[in-house]
């Protein structure tokens, strides 16, 4: 992923700038972030960028799940579109990851770090 963005002063001057619509849709971003801190364990999930999609719709842009163990980079791992690690119960992670407007059908993924 890019991360070398040009950069504005403001919020403001970044939303006016034609060059954040661009990145937004074809460079990737962060996108969310968890942190464990019991086990030393911070999940960040990011855009990839795509030529795909429309600026409003992340459909086609490519997530992925980067894993840190103690501040290192332990895995990064494709996952599915809508991948959000909501919270823990024991060793499981609840994520949501599964939403079928159109034939009425959510879920989540439970997810095992080992």
């Amino acid at each position: 992923m890019k991360t070398d963005y040009v950069q504005s002063q403001s919020i403001d001057v970044a939303f006016e700038s034609k060059y954040f619509y661009h990145s937004r849709k074809n460079e990737g971003f962060y996108k969310d972030i968890f942190v464990d801190e019991k086990n030393g364990l911070i999940f960040r999930t990011y855009r990839t960028g795509s030529d795909r999609h429309d600026l409003l719709d992340e459909t086609y842009n490519p997530l992925r799940l980067q894993v840190f163990k103690q501040g290192k980079l332990a895995g990064d791992h494709a996952v599915p579109g809508r991948f959000k690690i909501l919270g823990k119960i024991g060793a499981q992670y609840i994520v949501d990851g599964f939403f079928d407007e159109q034939n009425e059908q959510l879920g989540f993924y439970i997810l095992t770090v080992n």
